[in-house]
């Protein structure tokens, strides 16, 4: 059952032709073992985020399209979501299985108050009571108890693409959901609104619903 439900989620959301190369800008993340902290190469992680799909690659890196340049995030690791449309038959956002563990991450930009260097501030945040994931949400298929991240401060690096803080292996990830023939689920989702804030470096796109 948790199969079918995964293979109907992934159809209806998902995209693997959209993430051939690396984007423009892109949001990375690398998947480190968590006893020794090195790259893990050989455990494909599958991840969603803005109607794209892919998983983590040969250099342990998931590689996704920066769809706005806010520096907050959310991050979901768990096994199930689900699309709950709205009258216009668009969905209207994704929803965490109420029977399946979920754990979210929260994570943000600040800079040090001593270094004066910028650093990601990373914490775990209860899930929503009615389970709906945020818009601008990384979601991460696995069980959160093998996938995990540092609650902590750490250094951002200052480059065009978005680094996000490490995500950590504590046992081998089974994917049983397949990615292939996954049709866009852009089709599917309402359009967004585009508005503009003021930060330090310069004007910054947000999309919004």
């Amino acid at each position: 059952m948790n199969l079918i439900k995964n293979i109907l989620v992934i159809f209806l959301c998902i995209n693997l032709g959209q993430i051939k190369a690396l984007p423009k800008q892109a949001i990375l993340l690398s998947l480190r073992d968590q006893q020794t902290g090195n790259v893990v190469y050989d455990t494909p992680l599958q991840a969603t985020y803005g109607g794209f799909f892919t998983s983590s690659n040969h250099n342990g890196q998931i590689i996704l399209p920066r769809k706005t340049q806010d520096l907050d995030f959310y991050i979901l690791i768990t096994n199930q979501i689900i699309p709950v449309f709205n009258i216009l038959n668009n969905i209207s956002h994704l929803q965490i299985m109420f029977d399946t563990p979920a754990v979210m991450y929260h994570i943000t930009s600040n800079i040090d108050p001593v270094s004066n260097q910028p650093e990601w501030l990373t914490s775990i945040v209860d899930i929503p009571q009615d389970r709906h994931i945020p818009l601008h949400t990384i979601i991460l298929f696995a069980d959160p108890e093998n996938v995990t991240m540092q609650t902590e401060t750490s250094n951002r690096q200052l480059d065009n693409h978005l680094i996000l803080p490490n995500l950590y292996l504590n046992q081998p990830i089974i994917n049983h959901n397949s990615s292939l023939f996954l049709p866009n689920i852009r089709p599917f989702l309402g359009k967004l609104e585009t508005a503009y804030a003021l930060t330090p470096y310069g004007y910054a796109t947000i999309q919004t619903r």
